[in-house]
């Protein structure tokens, strides 16, 4: 009797490889949906950086660039490319971040010991680093761009390092090590995060058992790396004092090292308490019994999530133990893990070599504990990133025209006062959203046949908001879909039948989902009129292949307002 064909085996392989990265199709997919507007401290980093009027030149500017307390010369770097590409759009750095985790995937697989990656139980170890190298709770990574560069590309490095160490070791000797202070000095122009990669090195080398000379050597490289890094640090203005009760630093440590498990802090402290202890015997045991040597790198990668999580808790325990959940912070202690069960599983392959199956199943058990709330959470944050990415438009519209619309600005940033401050660079840079014209629409004037006195009975719909702004100018907002129909526009016609007034379809609420089911997918929109000419405007909405435009229904708190002479 003869085995499956190559070629079945082979479909049989791509098949399950491209099952086992789903999160990462789950990124993939969506991406398009995060918006095209660079988020948050995006600007911070890469304005000074791409502003022409600065004083000094790009190599200076770059070393001077920070986020926070972040020496961040690398991503600015990105960034400044980013821009020259593809003027600044977000979709690019956003598909970077998702390669670097893709990047710390692939370095974590080919860590695996060669007999499991020629068996099949590669599978069950590939999809626990699957899950955790793109684990759906660091969707900030992703869907800010900037985020993800600033942490995956720290990560990668350190990663990157502790992989050489670990293959290197002992027969490496002192020339071996050469990538190490290397990467470790990239490390520190790329983010703090990379700072951990020292005590991750001491973890690994004493797992490697190295020579006295490869100590000094890495010895003297953490010294320096660590002291150019304190010469630069500056405490930001805005964050809590390092002087953190002991107590609540070693719960915040904790909180962040059990976040896979959920966003309840103290679910995720329970789950952190468990998993440092699993992963101090754990060590114990491999170097009592084991050969540790090939443990190097998974105890090493615990080392260096475990001590980023006391960093995070000195520098930012202050914030409280909810901010050690964030997503921004998720890809760190997902690494714990990954390296936790990859260890463990193989712990248990070495010493009982007979119960290959049981160790994969009792690996996937945890696995899947941990799995299921950070998926909830992940599809959860997905869904919130994708409903302001759909505010993009209207930002953008904000910004070109000039509108001080601080509830839209806060899509893209959470001070839309440093995002409104950046606008002017924005312009004389033709950064995005200023790297395109944004006509107008063109005013029509409609018959008043071609506007219906009545609602349509097939279009659902609501006109819900209205939202005086500096400069004469509101805002509106609402919703409209059609049940068996499509809506083709949204428009404002004023009394004297002609339209103005510039709307933004295409919102996603997913509220409104949630009440209307996915006929209501993209169905809210927003507009901004001159509050001379909306006294008395109608706002209507058109079916496909319908000549005539039916009004909207206005909710009680918007009819008032609408009534009201204009400022």
């Amino acid at each position: 009797m003869t085995g499956p064909s190559p070629t079945r085996a082979r479909l049989a392989a791509l098949l399950a490889w491209l099952a086992l990265l789903a999160p990462a199709w789950l990124y993939l997919v969506n991406a398009p949906r995060f918006g095209f507007l660079p988020e948050n401290d995006y600007y911070g980093i890469a304005l000074p950086v791409l502003a022409p009027e600065a004083d000094a030149n790009l190599a200076q500017r770059l070393i001077r660039a920070r986020s926070n307390e972040h020496r961040v010369a690398l991503p600015a770097a990105v960034f400044a490319l980013n821009y020259h590409l593809f003027h600044g759009h977000d979709l690019p750095l956003s598909l970077l971040a998702l390669a670097l985790l893709a990047g710390v995937f692939t370095l974590l697989y080919r860590a695996l010991p060669t007999a499991v990656r020629r068996s099949p139980r590669r599978f069950a170890y590939a999809a626990v680093l699957a899950f955790f190298a793109f684990t759906p709770a660091a969707a900030d990574n992703v869907a800010m761009g900037f985020s993800g560069i600033l942490f995956g590309s720290a990560n990668l490095l350190a990663v990157l390092a502790i992989f050489v160490l670990a293959r290197r070791g002992r027969s490496g000797g002192i020339a071996g090590l050469w990538p190490i202070p290397v990467l470790g000095l990239l490390g520190i122009f790329t983010f703090s995060t990379s700072i951990a990669l020292w005590p991750a090195v001491v973890a690994a080398g004493i797992h490697l058992r190295l020579r006295r000379r490869q100590w000094l050597v890495l010895a003297l490289a953490a010294a320096a790396a660590l002291s150019f890094y304190a010469s630069g640090y500056g405490m930001p203005r805005s964050h809590p004092s390092l002087d953190v009760d002991p107590v609540d630093a070693v719960r915040f440590a904790l909180v962040f090292l059990g976040a896979p498990a959920g966003p309840r802090t103290d679910v995720a402290l329970a789950a952190g308490a468990l998993g440092l202890a699993a992963a101090l015997l754990l060590a114990g045991l491999i170097l009592r019994r084991a050969a540790a040597d090939r443990f190097a790198l998974w105890t090493g990668l615990q080392a260096y999530a475990a001590a980023n999580a006391a960093a995070a808790a000195l520098a930012r325990g202050g914030f409280g133990e909810e901010m050690a959940v964030a997503s921004r912070y998720a890809t760190l202690p997902a690494l714990f893990w990954a390296a936790l069960l990859i260890a463990a599983g193989l712990y248990l392959e070495q010493q009982r070599p007979r119960r290959h199956r049981l160790a994969a199943a009792g690996l996937g058990l945890v696995a899947l504990l941990l799995a299921a709330p950070s998926l909830a959470r992940g599809r959860s944050l997905i869904d919130a990133f994708a409903a302001r990415g759909s505010v993009h438009p209207v930002a953008a519209r904000a910004l070109v025209r000039g509108y001080r619309d601080a509830d839209v600005l806060r899509a893209v940033s959470l001070k839309p006062e440093a995002i409104w401050q950046a606008r002017d660079a924005l312009r004389r840079l033709h950064h995005v959203p200023f790297d395109r014209r944004h006509p107008p629409p063109v005013a029509r004037r409609l018959a008043p046949a071609e506007l219906a006195p009545e609602p349509h009975p097939q279009l659902v719909g609501l006109v819900g908001g209205l939202y005086p702004l500096p400069g004469a100018v509101y805002r509106l907002g609402g919703w409209v879909f059609g049940r068996g129909i499509e809506v083709e526009e949204v428009l404002i016609v004023g009394r004297d039948g002609w339209t103005h007034g510039e709307v933004v379809r295409g919102i996603y609420d997913p509220a409104l989902v949630r009440l209307h089911g996915r006929a209501a997918r993209g169905a809210s929109w927003a507009a901004y009129a001159d509050a001379g000419r909306l006294l008395g405007s109608t706002i209507c909405a058109r079916p496909a292949g319908d000549p005539r435009c039916y009004p909207l229904p206005v909710s009680e708190l918007v009819r008032p307002r609408l009534e009201l002479p204009g400022p």
